[in-house]
C-alpha cells in the first residue's frame, strides 16, 4: 500500500502501473492507517468506472486483498 501512497503524493509507481495496466486512472483513499499509509485504495478509470480495490487487511503496509472489476462486476479476487 506504500505504492498507493506514492501515487497519491504524485510520484509514479511501477507496482501500481503493473497491476492497473494503464496510466489513465484515479485513486481514492477512504482511510489511512499508521504513518498515513492507506489501508484501502479504490482505483477508477478515466470514466469513473471501478477497476480495482486494494485492501490491507492486517495493516502491514501491503495489500492482502485485490479485487479486479470489469463493467462494474468483480471478475477476480486475489488474497494472500
Amino acid at each position: 500500500m506504500r505504492a498507493v501512497l506514492d501515487v497519491v503524493q504524485g510520484r509514479p509507481s511501477v507496482e501500481v502501473m503493473q497491476w492497473i495496466g494503464t496510466n489513465e486512472f484515479s485513486v481514492r483513499v477512504p482511510g489511512q492507517g499508521r504513518g498515513g499509509v492507506p489501508w484501502r485504495a479504490i482505483f477508477l478509470d478515466q470514466r469513473g468506472e471501478l477497476l480495482q480495490v486494494w485492501t490491507d487487511v492486517n495493516r502491514d503496509g501491503r495489500a492482502d486483498r485485490v479485487e479486479i472489476f470489469r463493467n462494474g462486476e468483480r471478475v477476480k479476487l486475489i488474497q494472500r
